[in-house]
């Protein structure tokens, strides 16, 4: 998990909230900070993520949430909601390859969810750490869980919204973990940001950096496939396509009129990977089953 300035308004190491003790940070971003922390009635550490969307709130007393100014109290109401939404919603979902929520709260003003504490890498780590490009079969892995995750993810009717490498963590035992959802945090920094400055150039589809409320950034699981199919194709060419806003002017190519590539990953698994990565929304696979299919022709377990 990426650090960042709010790592320096994160709660004291020893702070108690309710029974679990803070241990230490873990992550921190403009919507949050995730803590390493103990809990002493089961004996075991765990995970917990604090709302605390920097543009709009701040520390109180250095424990308490608090809005900036008065007239942001309604948007930290509102984003409490939305992030208490989301966790219920993963907590529902109960899949190995989606991170798991054991349990969300209201306190200091704000929410917490409680997660499980994993020992592991991202998927970019992984990558640095192997030092070459991943072969076929670490991929096809990679996509069977990813994708598997995905599925049950949208069968909530729920969308992840931030795929990119850094948000799939890869435990020591080599499960693959979707983490960090956007759901709740684009929503949330849409109301006082520009969409642009809020996805991730690369990995986000075009439709993204539109608003819900636009007709034209329909957003679906499609949205999610795409950015799963530019983590693909910065594994295979090692580095992330052209943001979709350039590609309308420049594109990327495709994988699979590449003779070096096909002989690597073979034709079928390259032209998955491209369908996933087309521009036009209903070009590209609807559903993870979909997909998988189109990358290795079988059906998605």
């Amino acid at each position: 998990m990426s650090s960042g300035s709010n790592s320096r308004l994160a709660l004291p190491t020893g702070t108690k909230l309710d029974r679990f003790e803070i241990q230490s940070v873990l992550g921190a971003g403009g919507f949050g900070i995730t803590y390493c922390a103990y809990d002493p009635a089961l004996k075991r550490y765990l995970a917990i993520k604090e709302l605390f969307p920097s543009d709009i709130a701040l520390r109180l007393d250095g424990i308490r949430v608090g809005a900036r100014e008065p007239a942001y109290n309604e948007e930290l109401k509102w984003a409490r909601e939305r992030f208490i939404t989301e966790g219920r919603i993963l907590a529902e979902c109960d899949h190995k390859a989606v991170m798991g929520v054991y349990d969300t709260f209201d306190l200091n003003g704000t929410a917490y969810l409680l997660m499980p504490y994993l020992q592991g890498r991202t998927l970019s780590e992984w990558k640095d750490e192997i030092g070459e490009r991943p072969g076929l079969s670490e991929l096809c892995v990679l996509s069977r869980h990813v994708l598997s995750g995905l599925r049950a993810v949208h069968r909530k009717s729920f969308l992840h919204r931030d795929i990119k490498p850094d948000n799939i963590y890869l435990t020591d035992d080599g499960q693959p973990i979707l983490i960090d959802f956007g759901a709740a945090r684009l929503a949330i920094s849409s109301r006082s940001q520009p969409i642009t400055s809020i996805v991730t150039p690369g990995y986000a589809p075009f439709e993204q950096y539109y608003s819900e409320s636009e007709t034209d950034g329909t957003q679906g699981p499609w949205t999610d496939l795409y950015s799963f199919g530019a983590v693909l194709w910065w594994a295979i060419v090692g580095k992330k396509p052209l943001a979709a806003t350039r590609r309308t002017q420049i594109d990327i190519g495709l994988l699979a009129d590449t003779p070096e590539l096909v002989k690597v990953y073979g034709a079928k698994f390259l032209r998955g990977v491209d369908r996933a990565l087309f521009m036009e929304q209903t070009a590209r696979p609807q559903t993870a089953d979909e997909m998988y299919w189109d990358l290795l022709g079988k059906t998605l377990p």
